[in-house]
């Protein structure tokens, strides 16, 4: 993470822990953000740069917005599932085999499958040098082909956007 993102994220956060939306919690916590910085000898991946932070703003909001699309229609589904007549779930143990390479995307995208309903990450594992699979637990899933659809639309909808945030 570069500085700077970690400065306005100290400065953002400090802000909603005081519940002050004002300039000067703000220059406070990014004051607190730089001392944390300098203490524990962080160092960015990449210098910053303007088009570098507005890409990474576009495709944060971009993530954002997606990701608030899948939780209405995860808390549709459910809804569907929750008020038929008969429940009939088929739960579902997935294997996802990410391709995100920070512990920080990977720790991201298993905090969006967490707080989609009817989905609960369980479990990360390294297979080999670099590959990970993130364990999925789906409430319900019709079969295998269900399954591997819903692998899909993770894979297409958030983990595409987090991976090129992350080469950003």
């Amino acid at each position: 993470m570069s500085a700077f993102f970690f400065l306005i994220l100290a400065g953002a956060a400090w802000m909603g822990l005081r519940g002050d939306l004002g300039l000067f919690p703000f220059v406070v916590g990014v004051l607190i953000g730089f001392g944390v910085w300098r203490l524990f000898g962080f160092e960015s991946r990449r210098p910053f740069s303007i088009a570098r932070a507005m890409g990474l703003v576009f495709l944060g909001a971009s993530v954002f917005i997606v990701f608030v699309l899948e939780l209405v229609l995860a808390n549709l589904r459910q809804l569907r599932i929750v008020l038929a007549p008969r429940i009939a779930v088929r739960p579902y143990w997935l294997r996802f085999r990410t391709e995100l390479e920070t512990p920080a995307m990977r720790a991201l995208l298993g905090l969006m499958i967490v707080m989609t309903p009817g989905t609960a990450a369980y479990d990360e594992v390294e297979i080999e040098e670099g590959i990970w699979i993130l364990g999925i637990h789906a409430l319900h899933a019709e079969d295998d082909v269900d399954a591997h659809n819903a692998i899909d639309r993770i894979r297409k909808r958030l983990e595409s956007r987090l991976r090129r945030m992350e080469t950003l």
